[in-house]
């Protein structure tokens, strides 16, 4: 009885180790895997296919022993493929920005925003006097900056008329509509209290 007591601590230690190799073996076999190095043994070294005859002797000496070694590396190293080229987003030109496309892009227009409520800023104080929130003093802040950069891209579109003349008229009756909108606008945030 003691004797089985002795021998299991001995099986399980010999269970754990060959345990420990066999996954030290998948490990290494899938490692050499996935970097492509996995080949079969005759074509990995010309060492593996001779004879016991040639095998190394214990007298070789430590230098020969080491360049064989370092021979058979130079064999066994795995061809590289080539990898991808890198692409550096920073070379990309970007589109030009021009004061059209920014326009654009800042004074966009929508079904419940229209060109024609674009034209007419005053329908602002329309609403302000619905919508009590269009009223606080951040709002109108917004709004005063948003009047003044489309009176400014107004500016910009009559100039840019030259002699046209039914568009500049159109332009300036516009511009008018904005530079009372914006003159109100003023009038009603300086009158606020300041928070």
């Amino acid at each position: 009885m003691t004797h089985g007591r002795r021998s299991r601590p001995r099986i399980i230690a010999l269970a754990f180790v060959a345990a420990l190799l066999a996954a030290a073996a998948v490990y290494r076999s899938t490692a050499l895997k996935w970097r492509g190095q996995l080949r079969p043994v005759a074509a990995a070294s010309p060492r593996a296919s001779a004879s016991f005859s040639d095998a190394p002797t214990p007298t070789q000496s430590v230098a020969a022993k080491r360049d064989a070694s370092a021979s058979d590396l130079a064999e066994r190293e795995p061809t590289r493929t080539p990898r991808a080229a890198v692409f550096d987003f920073a070379h990309l030109t970007a589109p030009p920005h021009t004061a059209a496309i920014a326009d654009e892009e800042r004074f966009k227009t929508n079904e419940r925003f229209t060109q024609d409520d674009l034209r007419h800023p005053e329908r602002y104080f329309e609403f302000a006097e619905r919508m009590p929130e269009l009223n606080r003093p951040e709002e109108r802040r917004d709004t005063l900056e948003y009047f003044v950069a489309y009176r400014e891209k107004l500016g910009r579109d009559l100039a840019a008329a030259g002699a046209d003349s039914a568009a500049r008229q159109e332009i300036l009756t516009v511009i008018e509509r904005y530079d009372r909108a914006i003159a109100r606008l003023r009038a009603l945030i300086d009158e606020q209290p300041a928070q």
